[in-house]
């Protein structure tokens, strides 16, 4: 089991709490310095053995908080990185994580986007196919 006493476990829970804390709105922030920062500290925690299904679950809604919010590539970027280290230390609740993320956020453009892009999606598929 793990030891209670152990100050590496103790440090290595801390450090993830920190990391991890109020992390929906830390990632709001228009700061970009701050939101890479934020996103390193999450990075760097992703190894700690406290890390489980629930808290990536966690970590890839965050994820859909920034996908409107950050619109420089810089910041893009750091997601990025963010996602690709979840997949590198937890591929299987990761995979879990990001389908539901995609899956509610097709859902949320379901209702917006078919009545703005769907008269170019029709023209695209029809080119698409003058083109086969």
């Amino acid at each position: 089991g793990i030891c209670k006493g152990c100050p590496s476990v103790n440090m290595a829970d801390a450090e993830l709490s920190r990391a991890l804390r109020d992390l929906p709105n830390r990632v709001q922030t228009s700061s970009k310095k701050e939101r890479q920062e934020i996103i390193q500290n999450v990075i760097s925690v992703l190894s700690n053995p406290g890390l489980n299904e629930k808290i990536v679950s966690g970590i890839c809604k965050v994820v859909s908080i920034t996908l409107h919010r950050y619109k420089d590539t810089a910041s893009q970027s750091y997601v990025r990185k963010l996602i690709v280290e979840l997949l590198k230390h937890q591929p299987d609740a990761t995979i879990k994580g990001m389908t539901g993320v995609i899956m509610e956020q097709a859902i949320w453009h379901q209702n917006i986007v078919p009545t703005v892009i769907w008269p170019y999606w029709t023209q695209v598929r029809e080119n698409h196919w003058q083109m086969l």
